[in-house]
């Protein structure tokens, strides 16, 4: 790391006068010793245009410019006598990866006649006389562009029974379909309707709107205790405190509902990956899993004969706190189909899979907020067995 020593100096005078080289005083890794005081280089750079700023009068500009976009370290900089472009980049610790080099935007602000502040706006080719000879002015602002199409590593996570799993680089524009393609396919295992994928940027909204979720839960189930005491009742607030309790365990997975058979098979709504997306192929399960209110949470042996109250029975049947008119079934997918809803399905017209999940949520019919405490239940379900899901691979 080099140090410059300076001592007994006007640094803003040092820097900003003619032949001067301040940029050695600039350079990223620098630390500048003044007085004995060793200050790193932003410390330095916020006191001279500080300095620089103060000294600026109606007839004499801030003695400074500024170069953003593809640089390493883009700001506001000190302005030395003759200073051109080149030497501006350099300032500023060189071109970034993704700068395009052929042309330069220059931004400058002058007075007109009437001393009205005028703009001006031209582009300097990299190839040009100009672009070693220019030399900038004060308040210029430099904007280095970025290389069209111009884009970090993006890659994709294929995780599970592929023929070729692993991380893939993807370019802009490439669909789900394309990418299992590269990958070889699908091998013999793949449980293919079980797919879990997931996406970062669901899985920050999700978290977002969790702990927006949890803090109405939080006030509501304040309020139901309120209640519930003067009115003598426990049992109902200690469920939903159940609840909150999960929900305060639950992460958000960022889970896309897919139907991936649909869109191999037919290409129908292929999805047009991003950078981060995973894509999880479980190998095939022979299991139906019932969770929730009833005897015996558990698994069972696949039986395209029986329905979803014989699975139901088959875990003990449901408990004294269980809401039957609510009975959901998680698809292995991730998709919702609600077999008790009035005027959508029968019980008898749900088709169970393998690898669904049947979910026998918490009786809160005395609760004011039902509504969302059902939307509760199904997000702390949901959300588990994605997660649940993940964490199998």
């Amino acid at each position: 790391l080099r140090k410059l020593a300076i001592e007994h100096v006007n640094i803003a005078k040092a820097l900003t006068q003619k032949g001067s080289e301040f940029d050695l005083l600039l350079h990223p890794e620098d630390e500048l010793v003044v007085f004995g005081l060793v200050e790193n280089r932003e410390i330095v750079l916020e006191k001279l245009l500080a300095q620089l700023d103060a000294q600026a009068t109606a007839q004499s500009q801030s003695l400074k410019f500024n170069i953003g976009g593809m640089v390493k370290h883009p700001g506001a900089y000190p302005l030395a006598s003759n200073l051109t472009i080149a030497r501006a980049i350099a300032l500023a610790g060189g071109l970034a990866e993704s700068a395009y080099t052929l042309q330069v935007d220059v931004t400058r602000t002058y007075l007109g006649d009437n001393q009205e502040v005028l703009v001006k706006n031209f582009t300097v080719n990299a190839d040009a006389q100009d672009f070693k000879q220019l030399t900038l002015q004060p308040r210029d602002v430099v904007n280095i562009r970025q290389k069209p199409e111009f884009r970090e590593y993006a890659s994709v996570e294929l995780i599970g029974e592929v023929v070729f799993p692993g991380n893939y680089r993807i370019k802009k524009g490439e669909t789900l379909t394309e990418l299992i393609k590269r990958a070889g396919g699908f091998n013999n295992y793949a449980h293919i309707n079980a797919a879990v994928f997931t996406r970062e940027d669901l899985r920050v909204q999700e978290a977002v709107q969790l702990e927006k979720l949890k803090e109405r839960l939080k006030a509501d189930v304040a309020s139901s205790q309120l209640e519930n005491a003067n009115a003598g009742k426990t049992n109902n607030v200690d469920q939903l405190q159940t609840l909150l309790d999960n929900l305060d365990t639950t992460k958000a997975i960022g889970r896309l509902v897919i139907d991936l058979e649909s869109i191999m098979k037919a290409g129908l709504n292929d999805v047009v990956l991003k950078d981060g997306d995973k894509l999880f192929i479980p190998e095939f399960k022979q299991e139906v899993t019932v969770i929730g209110e009833v005897q015996y949470p558990t698994s069972h042996l696949y039986d395209k004969y029986l329905s979803v109250d014989e699975y139901i029975e088959r875990s003990g049947g449901e408990t004294d706190k269980a809401d039957d008119a609510r009975i959901y079934v998680v698809k292995a997918n991730g998709s919702v189909v609600l077999p008790n809803k009035s005027g959508w399905i029968s019980a008898a017209g749900v088709t169970i899979e393998p690898g669904d999940t049947i979910v026998v949520p918490v009786e809160v019919d005395n609760i004011n907020n039902l509504t969302l405490w059902t939307q509760v239940s199904q997000i702390v379900y949901q959300m588990a067995l994605g997660a649940a899901a993940i964490r199998s691979f």
